[in-house]
């Protein structure tokens, strides 16, 4: 029984380096990527400050109204002369 006792001990303490480790390794990870955010949080927030700049210093474009032009030739109706008849060109 006692030897039974002995040959779980190795293995539960290397059980137990493994959570540690792993743990660790995950703790590490947890604070690479805490501080790759409170970077890309900071660029960002540049970044939206600059583009704010760029759009107080130029004010936006009014556009004019412009009355139509009025049309050099008289619109087409899609009814040309020659398809009417002689019945209907006498009544013009």
């Amino acid at each position: 029984m006692a030897a039974a006792l002995l040959a779980a001990s190795p293995a539960a303490a290397r059980q137990d380096d493994n959570e540690k480790l792993k743990k660790k390794i995950l703790e590490e990870v947890e604070k690479k990527l805490k501080a790759n955010e409170e970077r890309l949080l900071k660029d960002l927030a540049k970044i939206i400050d600059e583009e704010l700049a760029k759009l107080k210093k130029t004010p936006p474009a009014v556009e004019e109204k412009k009355e139509p032009k009025a049309a050099k030739k008289p619109g087409f109706l899609g009814i040309g002369l020659e398809e009417l008849g002689e019945d209907e060109l006498k009544v013009l």
